[in-house]
């Protein structure tokens, strides 16, 4: 993944999803849990999950909400 933010961003970006109140269809928080094999297997998941949403041909419900 190229990240071509710059870290004040990022470190904002952080904060802004620290405030909010509870875990959401796009944010799930996390304690201590720095297991990179895990980490890209979630990451996979996610990301096979949004394409499948939102390929044009999805009939997939979830591609609905949107």
């Amino acid at each position: 993944m190229n990240n071509d933010r710059p870290a004040e961003y990022l470190v904002s970006l952080v904060r802004e999803l620290c405030k909010l109140p509870q875990e959401t269809e796009w944010v799930e928080f996390k304690v201590n849990d720095a297991d990179p094999k895990e980490i890209g297997e979630q990451m996979s998941a996610l990301e096979n999950w949004f394409c499948a949403c939102f390929h044009p041909r999805s009939t997939s419900a979830s591609s609905r909400w949107w």
